[in-house]
């Protein structure tokens, strides 16, 4: 049997600003990154791609989806720690057994010291597949939302998402290739886009020779994945034209 399991942690009365500030602290204190560097575990070596996305609704609070196991439950018991106070830790999780699969779901209050006290989830004698959808991936996101109260919520007031990379016991090591050549297409067709009004883009690394491109042109986002030479060729050529900078991830 596989298990799929998703899980959320957050409060109705959890700020934004707090939040952002702990989240801060916790990536620093974890050993983790905004972005790949030499040192740093790909996301095959962690098992998973690490990605948090943090929420704000008035009234509903501030909730965080988390990335996996083993990370998910780390990550919010540092949260709780540097808050200071419990959080509520959702889990929804898709247990697949040949062609067939089940839904189960847990509602806790997570301590400093990392346990868990349970609590109701809000769906107690609720058909979990009923009052879900799609496929199995999509169906514990749906319930996922329903523990946090944010089903239907469509644009939060604040919100972020970013990813992790875990630092190897080494730490950071020297940047050294082998990298490949400049993708002039790629270079290009970056540029001709760039080169528009009101246009900005966000620069992210993945892995040694890996970068992922986004540029926002509303109401649409194009995505680009190039290499190192490549990426720091477009940093140079806006310098050159005296374009805006592209963004670096971020957390607030």
């Amino acid at each position: 049997m596989e298990v799929f399991q998703i899980a959320g942690v957050g409060a109705v009365d959890l700020e934004p600003e707090p939040t952002v500030a702990a989240l801060e602290r916790i990536v620093q204190r974890l050993g983790y990154v905004l972005e790949w560097r030499p040192g740093a575990k790909t996301w095959k070596a962690s098992g998973c791609a690490m990605r948090i996305f943090w929420r704000y609704f008035p009234e509903r609070g501030t909730w965080l989806d988390l990335p996996l196991a083993p990370h998910d439950r780390k990550i919010a018991t540092a949260l709780v720690q540097e808050l200071g106070r419990p959080l509520i830790y959702h889990e929804a999780i898709w247990l697949i057994d040949a062609n067939t699969g089940s839904l189960q779901v847990r509602s806790s209050e997570l301590q400093s010291d990392g346990s868990l006290r349970s609590r109701p989830t809000g769906l107690e004698g609720a058909d979990l597949d009923t009052i879900t959808s799609g496929r199995g991936e999509e169906r514990v996101d749906q319930l996922l939302r329903r523990m946090m109260g944010l089903l239907g919520c469509k644009i939060p007031a604040r919100g972020k998402g970013f990813y992790l990379f875990e630092l190897d016991a080494a730490g950071a090591l020297p940047d050294s290739g082998p990298y490949a050549p400049v993708n002039d297409s790629r270079l290009n067709q970056a540029l001709d886009l760039l080169r528009q009004p009101s246009i900005r883009g966000k620069l992210e690394r993945t892995g040694i020779d890996q970068f992922i491109l986004n540029i926002f042109k509303q109401p649409t986002t194009h995505t680009f994945y190039i290499n190192y030479l490549t990426a720091e060729a477009l940093k140079q050529a806006l310098r050159g034209a005296d374009l805006p900078p592209l963004q670096s991830p971020s957390i607030a």
